[in-house]
């Protein structure tokens, strides 16, 4: 195995990129499972009534759980992208030094 060149600046973490951070800091992308959840739950959908505007329940609970999912993902986007902007790392570029002549 090659050693490194000891001659080639040091890439600090910050140059490199954050880290990539674990669920349990984000607790909210567990919120992505609730319309999934409710989908996969057929008995609790599989029958006729109530009727809402001659639409039968089946029909119009997987509506409302198409738009229940697009709020969650819109409330998740909107936690990760606001959590993002809080913890902005600091860019170090390396630092390359000019032998002078």
């Amino acid at each position: 195995m090659a050693r490194p060149d000891s001659s080639a600046p040091h890439l600090s973490r910050s140059y490199l990129g954050p880290k990539v951070k674990s669920w349990g800091h984000h607790w909210w992308t567990l919120l992505l499972v609730l319309p999934v959840v409710a989908a996969l739950d057929v008995p609790l959908y599989a029958r006729r009534t109530p009727i809402v505007g001659g639409i039968p329940f089946f029909i119009w609970y997987q509506f409302v759980l198409v738009a229940f999912g697009s709020v969650i993902t819109g409330v998740v986007n909107y936690l990760q992208h606001r959590s993002d902007a809080d913890e902005v790392p600091e860019i170090k570029l390396p630092v390359v030094e000019h032998e002078s002549t």
